[in-house]
């Protein structure tokens, strides 16, 4: 009996050590939209949650309504991480539960990261509503942007079927002629995509 058992912590600390090279060469092979690979940091930053710190705040901005249009870090004295920067949305704009910051695209100019994160409510996207986190040498050093209050418990339940909703904005446009009832135009689609499926119809 003592042998099994001596057998099974042996099979077991095989299987996390195999467990932990593994997860250790994925998150290191994980790449952004550009080739540069997330760094363990990144992922590390990722699991802490965020609390707001008085020192951490350099200056900060507002619109005329009072929301926060722009926030400066003292970096060098609470550094947050890349990876925490939903976190810091959150926090410091005091985000409601109902609002999701996402990661919609990154890019880097002069050294800085910038990463720009989509605003979404119940899960549907706000329009033109983009906050941008800047960060350099894995610290987030500035944000800024737009993200809007919405009415409280808005229900975004359509009301509308897909039929009755296209049909309405074809009345609203009211065009002559749309491009996905031209055979040449939906056929030069369906060549630049390489998909056979491809379509202007709208979805």
């Amino acid at each position: 009996m003592e042998y099994k058992q001596k057998f099974r912590f042996g099979k077991m600390k095989i299987f996390f050590l195999y467990l932990g090279i593994f997860l250790n060469f994925f998150l290191q092979g994980c790449k952004e939209d550009d080739g540069k690979k997330f760094g363990v940091e990144y992922w590390l930053g990722m699991l802490n949650l965020v609390q707001m710190d008085p020192k951490a705040v350099a200056e900060r901005g507002y619109s005329s309504n009072g929301a926060i249009t722009f926030v400066r870090f003292n970096s060098d004295l609470v550094p947050y991480s890349r990876g925490q920067a939903s976190e810091v949305l959150k926090t410091y704009l005091q985000i409601p539960a109902e609002y999701t910051p996402k990661l919609a695209r990154s890019n880097e100019s002069n050294g800085h990261i910038l990463d720009r994160f989509q605003q979404y409510y119940k899960g549907l996207k706000v329009e033109n509503k983009i906050y941008t986190v800047v960060s350099k040498d894995n610290r987030i050093e500035f944000m800024g942007g737009d993200f809007s209050g919405i009415e409280q418990d808005l229900n975004v339940t359509p009301n509308l079927s897909k039929e009755d909703a296209l049909s309405r904005a074809l009345i609203h446009f009211g065009a002559k002629k749309y491009l996905w009832e031209s055979p040449e135009r939906e056929e030069r689609l369906r060549s630049i995509k390489v998909d056979p499926k491809a379509t202007y119809f709208p979805k």
